[in-house]
């Protein structure tokens, strides 16, 4: 009898040891598998993040042109305000001074 029991035991042992084998070989298949899709989530989204980057960076850039050309436009115009005042000041005292020769 303690035959027939030991190679119950055995049996029983080597199924468990089959199942855990399966088990774990599942298991690394499911790791395997979520690795994988972790990795191809994870090349989308750094994708994604260098897409947007050198858009804004364009744009970042064509504002910085834009800035630029309008700083030049603004020095444009206060040098067209100066000169015009200038003109108004020398006028206003041309009038000025014919008036008063007029009224002498």
């Amino acid at each position: 009898m303690g035959t027939i029991m030991r190679m119950e035991m055995d049996d029983t042992n080597s199924f468990k040891l089959l199942i855990n084998n399966m088990l774990l070989e599942q298991e690394k298949r499911m790791s395997d598998n979520f690795t994988s899709k972790l990795d191809t989530q994870t090349e989308k989204i750094t994708k994604s993040v260098h897409e947007q980057n050198s858009l804004f960076s364009g744009n970042i850039l064509t504002l910085t042109r834009d800035v630029a050309k309008l700083e030049e436009k603004l020095k444009i115009m206060s040098v067209r305000i100066v000169t015009v005042g200038a003109a108004c000041s020398v006028l206003g005292s041309l009038v000025g001074f014919f008036v008063s020769v007029m009224i002498k």
